[in-house]
């Protein structure tokens, strides 16, 4: 049940940004841009953390169902959420950055 959880709890994140950012998107003003470009740049980070978390899943049950995890290491991802780490930090960032420029 962990590979199931791990998959929701990546899935709610996802849902949380991209709630966030479709917030933003729908109930900005025309005129309002500053909304429009944190809303824009967000979405693909939430479609990004859906797809790495559906991949991951599914990899994951592929080993489970043909035994070929015999450690607990063989289920060890360190490389994706440290590139989706560094992915919102630099988002969050440029968004920082824009903000900072435009006021």
């Amino acid at each position: 049940f962990a590979n199931e959880r791990t998959f929701l709890r990546w899935i709610h994140m996802a849902i949380i940004l991209g709630g966030i950012s479709s917030a933003m998107l729908g109930s900005s003003s025309a005129d309002n841009h500053d909304a429009q470009v944190i809303g824009m740049v967000t979405i693909p980070v939430a479609i990004a953390i859906i797809l790495y978390a559906s991949w991951l899943y599914y990899w994951r049950a592929r080993q489970i169902k043909r035994r070929e995890a015999k450690y607990a290491i063989d289920f060890d991802d360190r490389v994706g959420p440290i590139c989706l780490s560094i992915i919102l930090m630099c988002v969050y960032s440029s968004i920082f950055a824009y903000m900072l420029t435009t006021m």
